[in-house]
């Protein structure tokens, strides 16, 4: 069963760079829904096991991996 929520129902937003969900299946490619509910600049697609992130992917409205680099903060 999948969860969604509609962008089309919220108000205008341009401080929104973009979106984020998982998919648990361990699929790390953005499905054809993913496409066509793509909203802002990039989706951020974490798939199982969820440790680390060669478990993520970045992309672009065309679904092209967008390369990007952790930078964690300093204590």
């Amino acid at each position: 069963m999948a969860s969604h929520h509609s962008h089309r129902t919220c108000p205008l937003d341009l401080s929104i760079i973009g979106v984020a969900h998982s998919h648990p299946s361990g699929i790390l490619a953005p499905s054809t829904a993913d496409l066509n509910n793509f909203y802002g600049r990039i989706m951020i697609i974490a798939a199982y096991p969820y440790t680390s992130e060669k478990n993520m992917i970045i992309i672009n409205g065309k679904g092209k991996k967008v390369d990007y680099k952790i930078i964690e903060e300093e204590d």
